[in-house]
């Protein structure tokens, strides 16, 4: 399990309690429909695959959401770099994150943000005097 306390076993307790509940509706549903145990077991085949289905695509959206995250700061950062060597002739103008930060990509995605708002701004002074 996660080391997230957000992420925690209340949080499947309640999925799993849901599910159960949900689970004995329906049972009760397919006994008094008169549903056979091949189509009941048919029932819930699908079900499960439908609890995937949901599962998966929420996992591949965050996924591709953080690739998205990590390819904007390599891209951030590369334009920063070129900021300073070709438009500032410096070599290191912006500060790197420091060492001791809890650095995930939200916060870098931040950290150079500003990095980048910053460089413009001082480009704009230089070319504007």
């Amino acid at each position: 399990m996660s080391e997230n306390p957000l992420v925690s076993e209340v949080d499947w307790s309640y999925v799993t309690t849901f599910g159960r509940d949900v689970m004995s509706k329906l049972d009760s549903a397919w006994q008094e429909m008169g549903l056979s145990e091949d189509e009941i077991s048919r029932q819930i085949r699908g079900i499960q695959k439908q609890v995937q289905s949901v599962l998966s695509s929420k996992l591949n959206d965050e996924l591709a959401l953080k690739d998205e995250y990590v390819s904007l700061s390599e891209s951030l950062a590369s334009e920063i770099q070129e900021l300073c060597t070709e438009t500032l002739k410096t070599e290191h103008l912006y500060k790197e994150i420091p060492e001791e930060e809890n650095v995930n990509l939200m916060r870098r995605l931040t950290w150079l943000r500003k990095e980048q708002e910053a460089l413009h701004k001082i480009i704009r002074r230089t070319i504007g005097n």
